[in-house]
């Protein structure tokens, strides 16, 4: 069985996502997983693919240009008061550009409330035949 590998955006932040495949196909990678869910921290760009028509049709360009695939998208934190729903347009872009995960990370104190939200993000992905994955932090 051969590894694949993927390259993870926040390796390579700085690049927008078309780019960013160009880069990973360059470079040799078999898919790149997009940071299209902004988190809005200090200095972090937005690659809300969901809200940026251009920016989409971009990388879907891209994609077809490489041959290269998405793996996954990050990140779906679990943090206090949060809405799982409001990663469901993000869900709806990686499904459109073939995704198979989603990348998510737990961001509060509250085991009860972390399963819960966590489930829930768990079950919106299944509607897009994803799976997600939780990254220790």
């Amino acid at each position: 069985m051969a590894l694949e590998f993927s390259l993870a955006h926040l390796t390579v932040l700085g690049c927008p996502p078309p780019e960013m495949v160009y880069v990973a196909a360059r470079a040799g990678y078999d898919y790149v997983s997009l940071r299209n869910i902004y988190m809005g921290l200090p200095g972090e760009p937005n690659y809300a693919l969901a809200d940026n028509p251009e920016m989409l049709r971009a990388t879907k360009r891209a994609l077809a240009d490489t041959g290269m695939k998405l793996y996954d998208i990050e990140l779906a934190r679990v943090y206090d008061d949060m809405h799982p729903t409001k990663y469901l347009p993000a869900m709806e872009v990686a499904a459109e550009l073939g995704g198979k995960a989603v990348l998510s990370s737990i961001w509060t104190d509250k085991i009860d409330y972390a399963i819960e939200k966590f489930g829930e993000i768990c079950d919106l992905a299944k509607q897009f035949d994803m799976t997600v994955n939780l990254e220790y932090v």
